[in-house]
């Protein structure tokens, strides 16, 4: 199963923290991770920096009918 983990907000983010938390999804064996951080300027009108940081972990299914 894949694992999604993250966090959007106006203040600060810590990434490293996402990338902690991440690790608890390592039990389910991922057979890669992709790491997305950063920030979201002039998306909105009033001129506010949106940050984000995004973990996931991809798992490949195997078939073990054949």
């Amino acid at each position: 199963m894949c694992g999604f983990i993250g966090k959007i907000s106006f203040n600060q983010i810590d990434h490293k923290s996402v990338k902690n938390n991440n690790e608890i999804l390592e039990c389910r064996g991922p057979d890669e991770k992709v790491f997305l951080n950063g920030k979201f300027n002039n998306f909105f009108k009033n001129e506010d920096v949106l940050n984000f940081s995004f973990a996931f972990n991809r798992l490949s299914i195997i078939d073990l009918g054949k």
